[in-house]
């Protein structure tokens, strides 16, 4: 019998969002007679309420062990702190524990933890200066990819942390353009692996999408965080156009707000635009599709990179919602062509965004739309079948790792 590897997936948390999804997606149906499987989350996932880290519980559920306090070693409790005579006194032992944080004990604890695995597997490069200094070259590492860099401020790159002299760091990749935007950052590749955001199908509860169709009403839903990473102004431009050819259509956005100024100002442009009463903040939709059925959402304006769909819009084509792209990668380094024949139709500009969806619905078309969506991506985002070729994959990139080491 062949003895199982030991993998330790890193991530920043386990909160409901896109990477912390495919990182318990990944955990949950790899092979375990292959694979032991950990987790590290570098993020408390107690302190957050508002935000819970829900994948946390899940993968505790499942039995997964999970490490989650490393970045808190030599933590003194909080009623011996009251016990101290001054205030003073127990302000410079907490500044001193903030700075045992980050002390020896501390990387010597994690070097520890990553050594005992035969590969450590980061999901999400942009935390990679959690662990760069701690990665021992004798264990396989790969890093999987969850954002581009056109989604951040040019003075911003997400490779940063990257030793650019290295020659062994291993990527898995869910959009190629990925790729490319690490080749600009100067940071070379050893290995590739394309894994599509992916969803097991046994999972799926689709929407029956007639019976939507059946209210006659025209709601189209935005499923996103209210921050400036993704942002939604193309949106309501979108709308604004859309409301003039159909008076009857509403927007309902769907989020958490993480950036209140950004959504203060979103509420100033809506109330400028006259769409006060036809434009909705419906909050955080901790399901998705019960949401899309209690608001009668018939089509979702997604907020798109490169074309790039993320695991919210792969969840809703999978379930039967059908979907259009507004793409803001525009002043990056391809041109911008709107694409209403692409599946799912992508535009660059508001007004197309705006005319293209009102063509779908006043001509019957969102059936079809979704029809052809849904096949689309039940055919390549199905987990069962992608994983399969991930775990060959993995099985002999460790292989290689192990010839190299003997």
């Amino acid at each position: 019998m062949l003895k199982r590897k030991k993998v330790l997936f890193v991530t920043n948390s386990l909160q409901k969002a896109g990477s912390e999804k495919y990182t318990f997606e990944i955990v949950k149906h790899i092979d375990k007679s292959l694979f032991d499987v950990e987790v590290l989350t570098t993020a408390d996932v107690h302190i957050n309420k508002k935000f819970p880290h829900v994948y946390y519980f899940e993968l505790k559920k499942l039995g997964i062990k999970i490490h989650t306090n490393l970045h808190r070693p030599g933590e003194i409790q909080p009623q011996f702190i009251h016990r101290l005579p001054f205030k003073k006194i127990s302000n410079y032992i907490l500044f001193r524990i903030n700075r045992y944080r980050r002390s020896s004990l501390y990387h010597k604890r994690l070097n520890k933890l990553l050594s005992s695995f035969d590969a450590v597997i980061l999901v999400d490069a942009l935390f990679f200066h959690h662990i760069k200094n701690n990665l021992n070259p004798n264990i396989y590492f790969e890093t999987h990819l969850m954002c581009h860099q056109a989604q951040f401020n040019r003075d911003f790159k997400i490779y940063e942390a990257y030793d650019k002299n290295s020659t062994a760091y291993n990527f898995v990749y869910a959009d190629e353009y990925q790729l490319k935007e690490i080749e600009a950052q100067e940071v070379r590749i050893k290995n590739t692996f394309g894994f599509p955001l992916s969803i097991n199908v046994h999972d799926l509860a689709p929407v029956n999408y007639n019976k939507i169709l059946e209210q006659k009403e025209f709601n189209i839903g935005v499923f996103t965080r209210i921050n400036r990473i993704k942002p939604i102004d193309k949106i309501l431009e979108a709308f604004e156009v859309l409301k003039n050819l159909n008076s009857e259509v509403k927007l309902k956005i769907f989020g958490h707000i993480q950036d209140p100024d950004y959504h203060q100002e979103l509420m100033e442009i809506i109330k400028n635009k006259g769409l006060i009463n036809h434009i909705s903040f419906e909050g955080h939709a901790e399901n998705m599709l019960e949401s899309i059925k209690e608001k009668n959402v018939s089509l979702a304006w997604i907020v798109s990179i490169y074309e790039y769909v993320g695991y919210a819009a792969t969840e809703l084509c999978m379930n039967n919602i059908p979907i259009i792209l507004d793409n803001i990668d525009g002043n990056n380094s391809i041109k911008p062509i709107d694409n209403e024949t692409s599946i799912p139709p992508y535009f660059y500009t508001p007004s197309e965004l705006a005319k293209h969806t009102h063509y779908i619905l006043s001509n019957n078309k969102l059936e079809e739309l979704q029809q052809l969506e849904t096949d689309k991506f039940l055919s390549q985002h199905d987990l069962e079948k992608n994983i399969s070729h991930y775990e060959q994959y993995l099985l002999n990139a460790l292989k290689n790792q192990e010839a190299k080491i003997q």
